[in-house]
């Protein structure tokens, strides 16, 4: 008999429950909610900011007018060194629900890092009435807009030629350098698989101090390979070393 009660209590507490609710589906006075969500699964909006690439980014808001009278809406959009483009005002119907867009833009090369982007909707007109003969009526979203990080290495010789006797060590700087937009990148590097096989094949040896290189952005670095010619050699020959980096991020 106690569980026959005990269900019963809970079977009139959820239609209380849902009675309150729709009693207050329907504001008295101006009301309007917004959600932002952006275009990737983790709900930011991702900006690509590598040379040549569009460097926008977008994310989709959504007003509900949760009053029985026509509501104006004035949008406003924060988003730091961002430019943002979006609807200047919106008009939302009695119980209706209006989606726009919020188109957002960075400039090429921007440093990789996430940005705050705050989106206000307050009520302008009511019913035809000018709104701020009332408590005024607004409500604000957050969406996170994330500058993506990319891989931009960079290779120079120091000397594009040298001139090697039999026998003999030389040094040859290698100047590498950082244009991506990450805090730093890690960079492998060395000489090609192919290009070494044929120099030790003649009799090369090369040696190098490291085979990989941390890099901020904007810098750069020269790393000294060492070179023994092989021995013997009595006539002029001509040989290609090929150098290479590569990111660890990309």
């Amino acid at each position: 008999m106690q569980r026959l009660k005990a269900l019963i209590l809970v079977l009139v507490f959820v239609l209380s429950s849902c009675l309150v609710h729709n009693a207050s589906a329907q504001s008295v006075l101006p009301e309007i909610d917004i959600d932002c969500l952006g275009s990737s699964m983790g709900g930011d909006s991702q900006i690509k900011v590598y040379p040549g690439a569009t460097n926008s980014g977008f994310f989709n808001c959504v007003l509900s007018n949760p009053t029985a009278w026509s509501e104006e809406v004035e949008i406003t959009i924060e988003s730091g060194v961002l430019l943002a483009v979006g609807p200047g005002t919106v008009t939302v119907g009695p119980g209706a629900e209006v989606e726009f867009q919020v188109s957002l833009r960075a400039e090429s090369g921007m440093m990789a890092q996430t940005i705050l982007v705050e989106t206000k909707a307050v009520v302008v007109s009511w019913n035809g009435l000018p709104a701020d003969s009332f408590p005024e009526a607004s409500d604000e979203a957050e969406t996170m807009a994330t500058i993506m990080e990319y891989s931009a290495p960079t290779i120079q010789l120091t000397e594009a030629e040298i001139d090697m006797v039999s026998g003999e060590d030389y040094d040859v700087g290698v100047i590498y350098g950082n244009n991506g937009n990450g805090d730093y990148d890690t960079m492998k590097i060395g000489i090609t698989w192919d290009s070494r096989g044929k120099l030790e094949e003649a009799g090369f040896s090369i040696y190098s101090i490291a085979n990989s290189i941390e890099i901020e952005p904007g810098d750069s670095t020269t790393i000294q390979f060492e070179i023994r010619a092989p021995k013997g050699i009595t006539k002029e020959e001509y040989f290609v070393i090929e150098f290479y980096v590569e990111s660890e991020f990309s």
